[in-house]
């Protein structure tokens, strides 16, 4: 059988997906087998793989090196990498205007494991139909001008099919955020005309916070080109492999700036370059801000 791409995953199988539109259900291998502990899986969706036969069944015999990677750390693991999705090019960081309410350090977090797999981000402000412009605006003021950012709403469904030619056409693109945002709405109406509806729920009402309904990471191909990949919801990112002195190159703002001190806190050491891009005014204190908070949660080099 020729080379495919995982486009689902299940306990000890998966759904791959050949050139032609043909998909198979193939168990893992001996070696390759699923672990249940901390889902420990060998794929994500997005590997290449390559399948045989073997006494009338589709077995992945291997997975092809990654070109690209959206990981963190696992939610119950910290020293634990589990990746979101392989071989994507862009990551569309999906926040809601209201119900769930965005979370901005959740945003930034995305950007940087984004950047820091030296893949594209944009961010996708949904529910916009539900507050006034002014409001949208303070919402997305954060990252405009550094990164693409686009305003979606239900009630005009050009704003949602504006995503296809200005951003995922051309891309395999992954969808990420929180449970709620309206990442599958957006899957939904991008693949209406080629793949069937995938369930959504609500916000509870009780608690103003998404629900879990996508249970597994899909890839699906996208007309007239490229791929989409939906999530499920989480709540918090721990950025695998990075370090606080990593987190400049990885904000747009600060990328070319260097500070006097290595293990700079960027608060109050003398001969801070990020400080000094916002008392030029090239960078904002609430980018500093956002910054600063991520790296106070992130263990230094040589802390244990």
């Amino acid at each position: 059988m020729p080379d495919g791409t995982v486009i689902r995953l299940y306990s000890d199988f998966a759904e791959v997906a050949f050139e032609g539109g043909e998909i198979v259900t193939a168990r893992f291998r001996g070696r390759l087998e699923h672990s249940t502990r901390y889902d420990r899986s060998p794929f994500a969706v997005g590997d290449r793989v390559s399948v045989a036969l073997a006494d009338g069944e589709a077995v992945i015999e291997a997975r092809h090196p990654r070109r690209t990677k959206l990981s963190r750390a696992h939610p119950h693991q910290d020293k634990q990498e589990q990746i979101i999705a392989a071989n994507v090019d862009r990551v569309l960081v999906v926040a809601s205007a209201i119900t769930p309410p965005l979370k901005a350090g959740l945003v930034d977090r995305y950007l940087v494991a984004a950047s820091a797999e030296g893949m594209e981000a944009a961010i996708c402000l949904t529910k916009c139909d539900l507050v006034d412009y002014e409001m949208a605006n303070a919402l997305i003021a954060p990252w405009r001008g550094v990164y693409p950012v686009f305003r979606t709403r239900v009630d005009w469904p050009g704003s949602i099919e504006a995503l296809r030619p200005e951003w995922l056409a051309g891309h395999a693109t992954v969808l990420v955020g929180q449970s709620g945002t309206g990442k599958t709405t957006l899957r939904n109406i991008l693949l209406s005309g080629e793949r069937g509806p995938a369930p959504t729920s609500p916000v509870s009402n009780k608690t103003g916070r998404g629900q879990h309904v996508t249970s597994a990471a899909t890839f699906e191909p996208l007309v007239p080109s490229g791929f989409l990949v939906d999530t499920p919801g989480t709540k918090e990112l721990g950025l695998w492999s990075l370090t606080p002195p990593d987190l400049p190159r990885h904000f747009p703002e600060f990328a070319g700036t260097s500070c006097k001190y290595p293990d700079c806190h960027h608060v109050e050491e003398p001969g801070c370059g990020l400080r000094a891009e916002v008392e030029a005014g090239r960078a904002s204190a609430e980018r500093l801000v956002a910054l600063i908070q991520i790296a106070e949660s992130m263990p230094r080099p040589g802390r244990r």
